[in-house]
């Protein structure tokens, strides 16, 4: 499984057999969605090192 940490700056998505829509969340809003702990604690890894970067 991978993850990415990314910010959306331009552009525009065209729906495809693979993706159909593409939501972007802020933290809170993209660890409130999912529904697995560990998932939950990726986010909270990745927001502590924002934090002490």
């Amino acid at each position: 499984m991978c993850y990415w940490a990314a910010e959306a700056t331009d552009g525009h998505f065209v729906p495809n057999h693979e993706v159909d829509r593409i939501r972007w969340l802020d933290p809170a809003g993209a660890r409130a969605r999912l529904t697995q702990p560990r998932d939950r604690e990726l986010i909270d890894e990745f927001l502590a090192t924002l934090r002490h970067a």
